[in-house]
C-alpha cells in the first residue's frame, strides 16, 4: 500500500494583474511549476471555486502559495495575506 505524502502547501491558483494591466489567471497547477513543487506536496484549490475558503481555514497550519505580481516564486520569500 503507498503511503500518502504529507502536503507542505496550499496552492491557489488566482488572478494576477501584471505591470500592463492586462489581467491573466494563474492556475494551481502552474503555480507548483512556477514555486518549484510537485503537485503531490500541495493541496491544490481554484480561488475562484467554492471550496477555497473551506480548504483555508481547515489547513491554518500550511502556507500559501498565490501568484505574485513581482514574478519572486522563491519559497524563501512569503506570500502576503492571510488566504481570505
Amino acid at each position: 500500500m503507498a503511503q500518502e505524502l504529507k502536503k507542505k502547501y496550499i496552492v491557489a491558483g488566482d488572478a494576477l494583474e501584471p505591470c500592463e494591466g492586462e489581467v491573466q489567471y494563474v492556475d494551481a497547477l502552474k503555480l507548483c511549476g512556477l514555486y518549484g513543487i510537485h503537485p503531490s506536496e500541495a493541496i491544490l484549490v481554484e480561488r475562484r471555486q467554492p471550496s477555497y475558503r473551506h480548504v483555508i481555514r481547515s489547513h491554518p497550519d500550511l502556507p500559501v502559495l498565490r501568484p505574485r505580481s513581482d514574478g519572486n516564486y522563491s519559497l524563501d520569500e512569503p506570500c502576503d495575506g492571510s488566504g481570505e
